[in-house]
């Protein structure tokens, strides 16, 4: 089935990222619906100045309440997810790294003098 430019809600989430500030433009070129999803404020108030007939949300994508409410309503999505958040792990020479398969302790990379070793299968 053939999309409905006039109907069909369009979302795109991080639209002033880099993928969607050159996806944004041709959409909105060709959907009368858009929901341009944003995380911040300054975001939020430069694409309501650049695309006045698209429907600008500020939400933060690590809220589990906000997709569906992003989605709602919502016949096609351009999903671009923030980078994941890794907290930094202090150790020390008493660290052991386990394999889950393999149930295999060894010693953390850092505190070896030699590289790893590539993974047997």
């Amino acid at each position: 089935m053939p999309a409905d430019t006039a109907n069909d809600l369009i979302l795109i989430t991080c639209a002033s990222g880099k993928q969607g500030t050159d996806l944004v433009p041709v959409l909105y070129n060709h959907f009368s619906r858009l929901r341009l999803h944003v995380k911040s404020e300054a975001s939020e108030k430069r694409l309501r100045e650049q695309y006045p007939n698209a429907e600008v949300v500020r939400a933060d994508l690590h809220d589990p309440s906000v997709p569906a409410q992003l989605l709602d309503g919502v016949a096609a999505a351009y999903i671009v997810l923030p980078a994941l958040f890794v907290t930094s792990i202090n150790h020390n020479e008493n660290t052991q790294l386990t394999h889950p398969a393999r149930n295999t302790n060894t010693t953390s990379p850092s505190q070896s003098s030699q590289p790893p070793r590539a993974a047997q299968h």
